[in-house]
């Protein structure tokens, strides 16, 4: 059995232009997938539709057939995406891509953009390509909750365009719902986010020669991901370029630049849950730890609160217990607190987090223990001492 990838149409809802194309099992319709953007997305090419096949078709093992053109070097760099996912992904088979033609554009130089979300990592590579830069791609759904979180959704997206404005940079905006269909065939972190992100890239090509794809993790951890600097040059065609930037810096390292434009650091959105960011979840948690160490923290207005910098609160909160990415992300933290010397009590904080060690019940009770002695009577008495 076949997936096959046909029509390839465009038209404009109100001022909106709409691109789609359609998903078949063997001859059967089974997904229509659909872009919507404020700036020009009309292509007769199927080059956007092949990442959103592409991981679908190799977890179901079928074969693919795209019914026009597609790059061909794309179309060439297929087999190479598949053997890296293969081999991390044993569950994902190697599978034959047919396409009815190949296209080879040679465009002149256009405009140089990033996706961003106003995060840690896109705000990095935005600061350190600053100039070259002209456009900023925001993708509806694809950081956010979706489901019951519009208005989240729309606060961002207003937000984003106050960026924008501030720094000069044009915002493009895009709404799919691509997700819907690649969410059934895997995990949208692990698996499919990369592929998502070069799908509306490749959609933007008459726009842009070069697109920069932020980081999620250094050279130095090179855990499976839906992109890595390993993956998303293969995404490339004669006339785009992807650019994977920022595993060469950690978080701490990136907030470190970061700090340095003070429009962008106030426009920090790193929390899925509100606008501006709560304060109180990990990755708001994580992140003001990355201020204080850049010195930063307390010039800083992107947060409601920042009294949740603290060990009580730090042990507390809530992770994921043994997922590698929130791991390699806390002992950034905690190898930079080492080696300032400062704060060490939220070294410890953070190791008490990631063991769990107010979740593990009478298992962390002599732990607990501990650090309430030391947290509360001791301090108490040190303050007594003092006065």
């Amino acid at each position: 059995m076949t997936v096959l990838v046909r029509n390839p149409r465009n038209n404009k809802r109100e001022n909106r232009f709409v691109h789609s194309f359609t998903i078949c099992k063997d001859d059967d319709p089974l997904f229509d997938v659909e872009y919507e953007s404020n700036v020009d997305i009309f292509t007769d090419s199927l080059d956007p539709a092949l990442p959103v096949v592409l991981f679908p078709a190799m977890k179901a093992g079928r074969s693919i057939s795209f019914k026009g053109k597609v790059s061909e070097k794309l179309f060439s760099n297929s087999e190479t995406i598949q053997n890296i996912f293969h081999t991390w992904y044993k569950d994902y088979s190697v599978v034959d891509v047919q396409a009815d033609e190949h296209h080879s554009e040679n465009l002149p130089n256009r405009g140089v953009a990033c996706f961003f979300t106003a995060g840690l990592d896109s705000s990095y590579t935005l600061v350190k390509n600053f100039d070259e830069i002209t456009h900023l791609i925001y993708v509806d759904g694809f950081y956010d909750s979706r489901k019951g979180n519009e208005s989240i959704t729309e606060a961002h997206l207003a937000h984003l365009r106050q960026v924008a404005k501030k720094i000069d940079k044009t915002l493009i905006e895009i709404r799919t719902n691509l997700r819907d269909f690649m969410d059934d065939y895997g995990v949208w972190g692990d698996h499919n986010h990369g592929a998502g992100l070069a799908s509306v890239g490749l959609l933007l090509s008459k726009h842009f020669h070069k697109i920069y794809l932020a980081s999620s993790h250094t050279y130095d951890v090179p855990l499976p991901w839906g992109s890595t600097p390993l993956m998303d040059r293969f995404w490339s065609t004669k006339s785009l370029q992807f650019i994977h930037h920022g595993a060469e810096a950690t978080r701490v390292m990136k907030t470190a630049e970061v700090v340095k434009n003070e429009k962008i650091m106030n426009s920090l959105r790193v929390c899925f849950g509100a606008v501006p960011n709560c304060g109180r979840c990990e990755k708001c948690v994580r992140t003001m730890i990355h201020l204080k160490i850049a010195g930063a923290l307390d010039r800083c207005t992107a947060f409601l609160t920042k009294d949740t910098v603290t060990p009580e609160y730090i042990s507390r909160l809530h992770i994921k217990l043994g997922d590698v990415h929130t791991k390699a992300v806390f002992d950034e933290n905690i190898k930079a607190l080492k080696e300032t010397r400062r704060d060490i009590e939220l070294v410890e904080a953070l190791e008490d987090c990631l063991n769990g060690v107010y979740r593990k019940k009478l298992r962390g009770f002599p732990k607990r223990v501990k650090n309430f002695i030391r947290r509360k009577v001791l301090a108490k008495f040190r303050t007594n001492l003092d006065t």
